[in-house]
């Protein structure tokens, strides 16, 4: 990874968060998340997350080494120092990955949160106001490895998603109206409410 850093100008246009979904993970679960992060997008609207199937086998370091090249072009809206992985976890308390590789903030930090806090936190770390590295050093319990930032929602879900590899790429589409953009393959769901589905998920050329 290169060490300059994006400027803020561009980086100020970035607010999509690549979300990556591990294999066996079942949609109820994905689902679950996307409904708990929008809970929090009531206090700041301007952060999404885009979840993908696409990568579902590759380690954090190759997901990382993968946004940090291709999400740092201007003709996307991907955040590159952050991503999200939905996990076997996910499914038993709720919260997600949430990892960071920054040349502000080096080596690497991770830390799973509760989906509704993502929104808020990206908001006040990009404006310099809190790091993950902060977080773990002022709230995280000494040997805890359950520790989640926030207080996770419990849900449970049976694990029964076939993960199945997908064309990767950008896709543009039209949601509500709205121009948005995915990496990796789209969910069904999103394809609906585009017009684009087919009766089997699909990437949009």
């Amino acid at each position: 990874m290169a060490d300059e850093r994006l400027s803020y100008q561009i980086l100020a246009t970035k607010r999509i968060i690549a979300g990556f979904v591990r294999a066996g993970v079942a949609q109820e679960v994905v689902e679950t998340f996307e409904e708990e992060y929008a809970k929090g997008r009531d206090v700041d609207w301007t952060w999404v997350v885009h979840p993908t199937r696409s990568y579902a086998d590759a380690s954090i370091d190759e997901l990382l080494n993968l946004a940090t090249t291709e999400f740092k072009a201007t003709d996307n809206k991907y955040y590159p120092y952050f991503i999200v992985l939905i996990d076997e976890r996910t499914a038993n308390d709720g919260s997600v990955l949430l990892v960071q590789r920054d040349p502000w903030y080096p080596p690497q930090w991770e830390m799973r949160i509760t989906p509704r806090s993502l929104a808020t936190f990206f908001s006040v770390a990009d404006i310099g106001h809190t790091t993950i590295e902060g977080v773990l050093i002022n709230d995280k319990p000494d040997d805890d490895d359950l520790w989640v930032h926030d207080v996770p929602f419990d849900f449970s879900t049976e694990n029964v998603h076939e993960n199945s590899r997908q064309p990767v790429g950008f896709s543009k589409l039209k949601v509500g109206g709205e121009e948005t953009e995915w990496f990796g393959a789209v969910p069904a769901s999103v394809l609906v409410l585009s017009g684009e589905y087919e009766g089997e998920r699909k990437r949009i050329a």
